[in-house]
C-alpha cells in the first residue's frame, strides 16, 4: 500500500513529517440502476468500503538533525467507499461512482521533551478529485477443458496481437507477434495460474482532497494548507465465478508497513477491506425456427438480456457441434447410434446476436439413393458458451432430423431443444462417448414436410 500528499507549494513542519496510510478495498453489490450505453452495460455492481488507520510513536536517533527527538502520526481512513458498476469488459463505467470519505490526521514531532510542532488534519465529502480501479480475474471455468480459462490480464496484453481463438489453433495473420508461440506462452500462464486457483485481483487508487492546519512553535507560526491525499493499494481475492451475489474480506486485516520516507519506522498499519460483488440479473437463451433458404435448414438465435434489457450485440459465442446417426436396423434389434463428427468449433465470427441459417441437407439422401438409404435418424450436439464471461452460464441443444422414406408419405422432420447447463453438466456432455435416445427427451417438432 502507498500513501501520497501532495501540497501546494507550502513549506514548514507539514511537509518534514511523511503523514502516510494504509488503503485497502472491498467490494459490495448494491442495486443500481443499469447502465447501457452504445459500447458497455453494467454487468457488475461493486462497492469498496475501506476502514483504515495508520499512527505510532518512536524515538529516532538515527535521523538527521533530530537526535534525540520523538515523532508521532496517526491517520484515520474511516471509511472510504466507493460504489461503482462494472461492465462486460470487466471495467468500472466511471460515470457510475458513488464515493464517499472521511479521513482525519494528527502529527506531533519533539526534541529533548520539547515540543517542536505539531498538526491536524481532515477530509469529508463525496466527491474524488480521481480515481482508478483495475479489476483482473484469471479462474478454470470448467475443469475438462482449460481452452475456456479466462485470464484478463492476458487479454489485456495480447487482445490485439492474435486473432480470435479457435480450437484449431492461431494461424499466422502477418501481425507482430507469433500467434504460435503466443498461444504456447498463453498456455504455459494457464498451467501456473490454475494452480494459484480462481482469483480476482485488483488496484485501487483514490484521490481526494484534505486540509491540514499545522503549527511550527520554533518559529511561532501557523498555517493552513489544502493538499491531494493519494491513497493506492491492490490485493486478490478467492474469485466464484457461478456465484450471482459474493463477498469477500482481504486478509491480513493487520500489518506493519514502513513509509520508505523520513520516518519509516513510525507506520503501524490497522486496516479492513471487505469486498461484495453483485451480478445483475442475466438471461441467456436460444431459439430457433425454420430457416428462410432453400432446403433442411433452421434459423438460430442467441439472445443475452441483463437487468431485463438486450444487449446480445455487445457479446461473442463460442460454439461446438458434435454429430450422430442411428441407422434402421431391418432386424430392429441392434439400433445404436454412431458419431459421425466428434466435437469440433463452429463458431464463425462469434457475433452472438447474429441470426444463423444451418443447413443439413448434406444430412439427407440424394434423390437416386434413397433406396438405399432407408428411414435414418441424425442428431447434431451444440455447445454455446460466452466468450470471457462463464458468469453468464452455457448452452446445451439439440437438433433432431428425421427421414422416413418408407412412410406414406416419404417425410423429413426437424426436432430441438435447448437447456441452460452449468460447467459440470458441460463436462458430462463434452466428455460422453455415446449419445442414447434418453438425451432427446423434451425434443419438440420444429419443421416436417414432404420428401420430394
Amino acid at each position: 500500500m502507498k500513501t501520497e500528499s501532495k501540497a501546494p507549494g507550502t513549506s514548514g513542519l507539514a511537509r518534514r513529517i511523511a503523514i502516510t496510510a494504509t488503503l485497502f478495498a472491498a467490494c459490495a453489490a448494491l442495486g443500481s440502476a443499469l447502465v447501457y450505453a452504445a459500447d458497455e452495460v453494467a454487468l457488475w455492481h461493486y462497492k469498496i468500503t475501506v476502514n483504515s488507520v495508520v499512527g505510532g510513536d518512536a524515538v529516532t536517533p538515527d535521523v538527521p538533525n533530530i537526535a534525540g527527538g520523538s515523532a508521532s502520526v496517526e491517520e484515520n481512513l474511516t471509511p472510504l467507499i466507493l460504489e461503482f458498476d462494472v461492465n462486460q469488459n470487466v471495467e468500472p463505467i466511471r460515470d457510475t461512482l458513488k464515493a464517499s470519505y472521511t479521513w482525519a490526521s494528527k502529527s506531533m514531532m519533539a526534541l529533548e521533551g520539547q515540543r517542536l510542532g505539531d498538526s491536524e488534519g481532515h477530509g469529508q465529502g463525496s466527491s474524488l478529485e480521481d480515481w482508478e480501479v483495475v479489476l483482473t480475474r484469471h479462474f478454470n471455468p470448467i475443469d475438462c477443458d482449460p481452452f475456456f480459462f479466462v485470464d484478463d490480464e492476458w487479454e489485456r496484453t495480447f487482445a490485439a496481437e492474435l486473432p480470435r481463438r479457435t480450437r484449431s489453433g492461431p494461424k499466422p495473420d502477418g501481425s507482430a507477434q507469433d500467434p504460435a508461440a503466443l498461444d504456447l506462452m498463453r498456455s504455459m500462464q494457464i498451467m501456473q495460474k490454475i494452480e494459484e486457483g480462481d482469483k480476482l485481483e485488483f488496484r485501487l487508487r483514490a484521490d481526494f482532497p484534505v486540509t491540514i492546519i499545522s503549527n511550527d512553535y520554533i518559529n511561532g507560526v501557523t498555517f493552513k494548507e489544502t493538499s491531494i491525499s493519494s491513497f493506492q493499494d491492490s490485493g486478490e481475492v478467492e474469485y466464484s465465478y457461478q456465484l450471482e451475489t459474493q463477498g469477500r474480506r482481504l486478509t491480513p486485516e493487520t500489518g506493519v508497513y514502513g513509509t520508505g520516507v523520513i520516518l519509516p519506522e513510525i507506520n503501524l498499519s490497522r486496516h479492513r477491506i471487505d469486498l461484495d460483488i453483485t451480478r445483475k440479473p442475466v438471461g441467456l437463451t436460444l431459439s430457433a425456427s425454420p430457416g428462410k433458404g432453400k432446403g433442411s435448414t433452421i434459423r438460430f438465435q442467441n439472445k443475452i438480456t441483463v437487468g431485463g434489457v438486450e444487449c446480445s450485440r455487445l457479446f461473442k459465442v463460442h460454439r461446438l457441434e458434435r454429430d450422430w446417426f442411428l441407422m434402421e436396423d431391418p432386424t430392429g434389434v441392434n439400433q445404436s447410434w454412431e458419431m459421425v463428427n466428434d466435437w469440433h468449433d463452429v463458431t464463425d465470427d462469434g457475433n452472438l446476436a447474429a441470426e444463423r441459417d444451418v443447413s443439413f441437407d448434406s444430412f439427407f439422401p440424394p434423390k437416386d439413393a434413397r433406396s438405399k438409404w432407408g428411414d435414418r435418424l441424425y442428431a447434431a450436439e451444440f455447445l454455446d458458451s460466452v466468450e470471457r464471461l462463464p458468469e453468464l452460464g452455457f448452452l446445451y441443444h439439440v437438433v433432431a432430423l428425421v427421414t422416413y422414406e418408407k412412410g406414406i408419405p416419404p417425410m423429413e422432420i426437424i426436432a430441438f431443444s435447448a437447456e441452460k447447463v452449468d460447467a459440470d453438466s458441460w463436462c458430462e456432455l463434452f466428455q460422453r462417448e455415446k449419445f442414447r435416445d434418453q438425451d432427446l427427451k423434451g425434443i419438440k417438432v420444429l419443421t416436417g414436410k414432404k420428401l420430394p
